[in-house]
């Protein structure tokens, strides 16, 4: 959880780039990403556990459901009251919509996001 949060927030004191620095010079200053305090979330991050959902063969609406469930029963069922923005960070392993495999996937407007790293837990 600690590389997630380095990667998507920054490390404090460093100058290494981020999601969180190239959303800002994407957006010339006008979008900038900080993490969730509320009650559960260490520092802008939520890890959830689908022991019920085994990740390997499995495909992205599957996964991605599975954690927006786990999400809606924390936080309620409406996440635009809680947040601005999700992304969910999937596992490489995952297979992906539409037979594309990019590391990325953000339709704007629309929740969630969703990255694969080798961060995420498979």
């Amino acid at each position: 959880t600690t590389q997630l949060r380095e990667h998507v927030f920054g490390k404090s004191g460093a100058k290494k780039e981020n999601v969180r620095s190239r959303l800002d010079a994407c957006s010339y200053g006008m979008l900038d990403i900080v993490p969730s305090t509320l009650d559960g979330i260490d520092s802008g991050v939520f890890k959830v556990n689908l022991p019920n959902l085994r990740s390997r063969g499995r495909d992205q609406g599957h996964v991605t459901d599975a954690a927006l469930d786990a999400l809606r029963e924390k936080f309620g069922s409406n996440l635009y009251e809680a947040f601005d923005h999700v992304m969910l960070c999937i596992p490489k392993n995952v297979r992906p919509f539409i037979g594309k495999n990019s590391p990325c996937e953000c339709i704007l407007g629309l929740h969630p996001s969703l990255a694969k790293h080798f961060w995420c837990t498979q």
